[in-house]
């Protein structure tokens, strides 16, 4: 891996060294940000799987990479690539339909996994009273039907989702916001994401970038821009000290 920036490589996590900003605040008052779908819940596996499943029913085929550059970002400007991309015929309200039928389908089916440590990581932040949000692109129609699954509204006293804000990712508003909530600075603010998207939005806001990678793997752009990759929530528990 070629990269500006100095890797240190552990068994647990990666960090990123480069201009001093990002240092360990352990034991200095931080707060944490976290998305959701691929970083708390194992969702993005049955959202790929619907929209395979909506693309196989309409015959379609897109570019390689296509679908990658929507996850986490922009609902609105997801719409419009997609409106877009459709042939004559499909209207992107016709296959969005499908693809949300599919993805309720398979929840019903499978259930709403958990990513491995999510729900000891919660739990210990609040024990001991380090704030949190939730700053996810889902809108609340989606995280009231989540919450069923996984108790988002009992774990989450803080919460910005999609339809609160007007710009998505990877605009910063969304994190901007979290923080205001949160009364933390958004340079004290660890923001936990997965996606490209997220990576991007989180680095714009001025926050310390946490990604932990999901279905997408990381470019040279985001691995500059993270303070520190982990393979996991346990892994960022164990960093925390918490």
């Amino acid at each position: 891996l070629t990269m500006r920036s100095c890797l240190i490589w552990s068994w647990r996590s990666m960090e990123i060294l480069g201009n001093g900003r990002w240092d360990r605040r352990i034991g200095m008052e931080y707060g944490v940000i976290f998305d959701l779908d691929g970083t708390l819940v194992d969702s993005e596996r049955i959202a790929l799987e619907s929209w395979n499943q909506t693309v196989r029913y309409y015959g379609l085929s897109f570019e390689k990479g296509f679908r990658d550059e929507l996850i986490g970002g922009d609902l609105k400007k997801a719409d419009q690539k997609m409106e877009k991309a459709l042939p004559q015929g499909i209207t992107f309200a016709e296959f969005h339909q499908r693809e949300q039928q599919c993805f309720w389908k398979l929840l019903e089916q499978q259930g709403l996994p958990l990513k491995k440590g999510s729900m000891e990581l919660l739990k210990a932040l609040r024990e001991k009273n380090i704030s949190y949000a939730l700053a996810t692109s889902s809108v609340r129609e989606k995280l009231d039907r989540y919450n069923v699954f996984f108790p988002l509204y009992s774990l989450f006293e803080i919460l910005v989702s999609g339809d609160m804000v007007e710009y998505g990712k990877p605009n910063p508003e969304i994190y901007l916001k979290a923080a205001g909530f949160m009364k933390t600075d958004i340079k004290n603010c660890y923001i936990v994401e997965d996606s490209p998207n997220g990576i991007h939005g989180a680095a714009a806001a001025g926050g310390m970038v946490v990604g932990i990678p999901d279905l997408i793997p990381y470019g040279e752009k985001e691995l500059e821009q993270c303070s520190l990759i982990f393979r996991d929530l346990t892994e960022l528990k164990e960093y925390l000290k918490v």
